[in-house]
């Protein structure tokens, strides 16, 4: 009997979505067919079916009370609830915004007489259980078929225990942290991407979230003795690590 999968999205921008939705044509995807209805995709079709879910996917963060209220309600509703991509998992992009600088960016962007009614850009954990994550930004159609085939065969996964570093000797990479003194996230990056910003000449931005065990503060004193301030430390971190427990104890 097929398994009832159901994708939802919340304040996005898609793109983890997307990556999943462009495997409709594969074999990867037939071979998921075999073992998932997908009942609720606003993407594929606009009839969505208010029932319970095998496994839900959601892509995004709540930006709003109703949307924190429909995340509750799809974890009520789901037996395996999975955050699909790095705003769902980490906060993201979104979550960069300094909470106490909102106020005055909405006024600089849309004028002094809009309302906003966006709330704080968390990622979802910070409302409902999150059982698995699927990281990167976008999701790596790899992972996604990975994870739900394990799923469909109700294996209990685990995370990689490893870092992108290994993933990147394995490609043969220049280091660009040691060997061109970039600020690569790397060392402490959770592997699964195969180094695919290294690869191509990008340091890792840490998009996979930090690695279990990582050595968060050997990595700030790595970038201090690169030269890097306080205030550069902060841009490193920001764009994916903002809601990191490290992080903001770091720059406590």
């Amino acid at each position: 009997m097929k398994k009832k999968l159901a994708i939802f999205d919340l304040a996005d921008c898609e793109g983890c979505e997307t990556e999943f939705f462009a495997m409709r044509n594969t074999q990867d995807f037939l071979m998921l067919n075999k073992f998932y209805d997908i009942v609720n995709w606003r993407l594929v079709s606009n009839q969505q079916k208010n029932d319970s879910f095998d496994i839900a996917l959601i892509e995004g963060i709540p930006a709003s009370k109703y949307e924190i209220s429909k995340l509750k309600s799809i974890r009520k509703k789901s037996r395996i609830l999975i955050a699909l991509g790095a705003c769902a998992g980490l906060g993201g992009i979104p979550a960069i915004i300094d909470e106490n600088k909102r106020s005055k960016l909405i006024d600089y962007v849309y004028g002094k007489n809009f309302t906003a009614r966006a709330i704080e850009a968390k990622p979802i954990s910070a409302y409902v259980k999150i059982d698995y994550y699927i990281s990167g930004c976008p999701a790596n159609p790899q992972e996604i078929k990975e994870i739900l085939l394990n799923l469909a065969h109700n294996k209990i996964l685990k995370e990689k225990t490893y870092p992108v570093c290994l993933e990147c000797k394995a490609e043969n990479n220049t280091c660009l942290f040691i060997e061109k003194a970039q600020p690569c996230l790397g060392p402490i990056t959770k592997g699964g991407c195969n180094a695919i910003c290294p690869t191509r000449g990008l340091r890792c931005y840490g998009c996979w979230g930090q690695l279990a065990g990582g050595n968060f503060s050997g990595m700030i004193t790595a970038l201090k003795k690169q030269g890097k301030t306080k205030t550069e430390i902060k841009k490193i971190m920001d764009i994916f690590w903002n809601k990191s427990k490290e992080y903001q104890k770091y720059l406590k």
